[in-house]
């Protein structure tokens, strides 16, 4: 029975990878993928990073223009505001 679990547990992790990444929900400002957490992010920035040679300072932010977050390969910025 536990193995159904942790199935249907992967099954839905990869449903909600397959969303950020085939949903075509981007930022009107930005272009860049929406994602609804920070750990959807994250969670698909590792796995680029393992899978498609994504570069390793891939992080996560919140975008101030969409509330959602996105990856980046930039260094953190401090103080940006909306305009």
């Amino acid at each position: 029975m536990s193995h159904v679990i942790v199935d249907a547990e992967h099954e839905f992790a990869g449903a909600v990878m397959r969303l950020a990444v085939d949903g075509e929900e981007k930022c009107a400002v930005s272009g860049k993928r929406k994602y609804g957490s920070e750990g959807e992010a994250l969670a698909t920035a590792a796995h680029q990073i393992a899978n498609a040679g994504a570069p390793k300072d891939l992080r996560a932010y919140r975008c101030s223009w969409c509330d959602a977050w996105h990856l980046t390969k930039n260094a953190a910025k401090g103080g940006k505001e909306r305009r």
